[in-house]
């Protein structure tokens, strides 16, 4: 590429979710392709896109504030919205006065918008209207580009999005709107991705999509995601496989059938239920009931007895009772997710629940979350110190210094070398991590470590002798 005398260096800011960072790898292959050089700070940037979120009201303000303070410290350089918020809300990000506003499905027009922008004068082209983006604005159809080459960013532990957009309805969400319908990947694309994970250093594989339970029905006519499991644990290199995102409706157990502690599709697995109560399902447009979701939960514990498992639930819903509130308490409390976190329902103003009645106050719901996540902690922490005593396999994604524990070899400044990773217990970034003390392990290696102590969600522990 020729570069315009602003220069080609290009920072990507990633904001949201995993399955937003596998877009941003995306943009970042896309970009050193066409000739554009990365840099990770960006004070060092000519140009800077922003991979927003737009899902619901904080992820908004984020993405908003991020944006106006790249503005305000911007001096001549370019700044580019792309992602959900660009598909939902351009006219908005046009008003903060970015340089360009690309859609979720227009990723693969990144590199020609940041020549736009980069070959334009800092006070814009002279055909250019007031107060319009030099680069343009390219939102378009939601539907994401599938299968575009990645330039893996999270070191031994990749996401894989096995699948794009959603067909569900739910009443509280507007993923569809955003990132379009329901598309699965092939098998044998995915296969091959993981290879090149692994190429680049990838040894843990976390599966993604907005709903990885209904993988491979629209490309086979039934659910495929016990294959691709099968596939994806012959590839070498690939030491853990983890699932989240999957719908409790239509899950498919011979997929539970391939977990195991000691295999590579770890006894872990992630299911959004939002709720138990029958109420508050049906106003969400949830096709299943509170009974289907217990059931479900008991035979997967019968079925992987080690399995870990993982819910995301949403309190505050319109019309969400203190009884059915009580009732997802008491859930809690019989079932003891080793993992779940908890929202409060935003209003947002395209999906169909905002305009519904009953509206939960915004102190009901805060007070709501706080009990919610009282009780869960609670729960944790007996999970956790269950660990105690026993031995668990760490796979190592930082180092650190410490000076906790009077043993072993330190350096001159007194310090205890730490290695901090997680066990498969743990998924990346939502669960906690293992530190281990005394341990000099690089990044992507694996360990055995002896827990010692729990600190909240965290556990400590030593090498296994």
């Amino acid at each position: 590429m020729n570069g315009s005398q602003y220069g080609t260096r290009v920072c990507i800011v990633s904001l949201g979710c995993a399955k937003n960072l596998v877009d941003s790898e995306s943009m970042a292959a896309l970009l050193e392709k066409a000739g554009f050089t990365l840099v990770a700070d960006p004070e060092q940037a000519d140009a800077v896109v922003v991979n927003t979120c737009g899902f619901i009201a904080p992820a908004r303000e984020e993405s908003l504030s991020v944006i106006r303070d790249l503005r305000r410290r911007s001096a001549g350089r370019a700044v580019v919205a792309a992602g959900c918020l660009a598909q939902r809300a351009a006219a908005d990000l046009v008003a903060e006065g970015v340089d360009a506003v690309v859609g979720t499905g227009e990723m693969e027009r990144l590199p020609e918008v940041l020549r736009l922008c980069l070959s334009a004068r800092p006070d814009g082209a002279a055909s250019r209207q007031p107060g319009a983006p030099r680069g343009g604005v390219w939102v378009g159809r939601p539907e994401v580009p599938l299968g575009l080459p990645r330039r893996l960013s999270t070191g031994a532990t990749a996401y894989l999005k096995v699948a794009e957009g959603c067909d569900r309805r739910c009443t509280f969400c507007i993923i569809p709107r955003l990132r379009g319908r329901y598309r699965s990947r092939p098998v044998e694309d995915l296969v091959s991705e993981a290879r090149h994970l692994v190429e680049q250093g990838a040894r843990e594989l976390v599966l993604v999509a907005e709903d990885t339970s209904r993988y491979g029905r629209d490309l086979y006519g039934r659910a495929a995601l016990p294959r691709l499991l099968e596939e994806l644990s012959r590839v070498e290199g690939v030491a853990w496989i983890r699932v989240l995102y999957a719908y409790p409706a239509g899950f498919p157990l011979e997929a539970a059938r391939l977990m195991s502690p000691d295999g590579k599709v770890v006894p872990y697995l992630d299911l959004p239920l939002q709720h138990v109560s029958d109420r508050v399902l049906a106003r969400m447009g949830r096709p299943y009931r509170g009974s289907q979701v217990r059931a479900l939960l008991d035979r997967l514990r019968e079925m992987v007895p080690d399995i870990v498992l993982r819910s995301t639930f949403l309190v505050g819903f319109p019309g969400e009772t203190e009884r059915d509130f009580r009732e997802l308490l008491q859930f809690l409390r019989e079932y003891r997710l080793d993992r779940a976190g908890f929202f409060p329902f935003y209003p947002e103003p395209e999906a169909p629940a905002a305009s519904f009645p009953d509206q939960v106050p915004p102190d009901v719901k805060e007070e709501r979350l706080r009990e919610a996540e009282r009780t869960q902690q609670a729960i944790a922490l007996r999970a956790n110190r269950r660990l105690l005593g026993r031995e668990v396999r760490v796979l190592v994604e930082t180092r650190a210094k410490a000076r906790t524990l009077a043993r072993g070899g330190r350096d001159a400044a007194g310090n205890i070398p730490v290695a901090v990773g997680r066990w498969w217990g743990q998924a990346p970034e939502v669960d906690g991590q293992v530190h281990v003390l005394d341990c000099t392990a690089a990044p992507g290696q694996f360990v055995s470590v002896r827990v010692e102590k729990v600190r909240g969600y965290d556990l400590v522990g030593v090498p296994a002798v």
